[in-house]
């Protein structure tokens, strides 16, 4: 009696955690595989203050602008926006994913590595301006990517003038969500 109890509290168990599996990381939700770290400045939105903004960036894919046609990259944003003047009262803003998409500059783009940024100077997030010129992201080796993937990179940023077939080929060799089509 005791080990048919124990089988189905087992069985409950089990099913649970798949079941919250399934319910954590739904199909489309976003990778965020490729994360790179920032401190830049900040404008708050609630009291106009400059701050200084820590953060992180986390990669979700490449896509083409509808409007421009250019090449853009699309991230999340996470952080908090500190304003420098002190105060009695704390008026910090934070960030918590807010999906932003800027045009990307690719730097470096070889068989050993793919390093790229958000090329603009500002995004507004929730009404906070943050500087993204120190975002750098470097894919090497370290990121599980291996040296076949990269060498198509370089090949897709060299040869693919077409920046919706761009974003495509990059989505598609690192893993990430296909750009929606335009």
């Amino acid at each position: 009696m005791k080990t048919r109890r124990s089988a189905r509290l087992g069985a409950v168990a089990l099913s649970t955690l798949c079941l919250m599996a399934a319910l954590a990381a739904p199909a489309w939700a976003p990778k965020n595989l490729f994360t790179s770290s920032f401190n830049s400045t900040c404008t708050t939105s609630t009291s106009g203050e400059s701050g200084s903004f820590s953060g992180s960036f986390s990669l979700y894919r490449f896509l083409a602008d509808p409007k421009t046609g250019e090449l853009l990259v699309e991230g999340h944003v996470y952080g908090t926006c500190t304003p420098l003047a002190t105060s009695v009262v704390d008026n910090s803003e934070s960030v918590f994913g807010d999906l932003m998409a800027a045009p990307v500059d690719i730097t470096e783009a070889s068989c050993d590595s793919f390093r790229f940024s958000p090329d603009g100077t500002d995004t507004t997030l929730k009404g906070m301006v943050v500087d993204l010129s120190p975002i750098d992201i470097l894919l090497t080796g370290e990121n599980g990517i291996v040296r076949g993937k990269f060498c198509a990179l370089a090949k897709a940023v060299g040869t693919v003038a077409n920046p919706a077939a761009q974003a495509n080929v990059l989505n598609k060799l690192l893993g990430l969500p296909p750009s929606a089509p335009a």
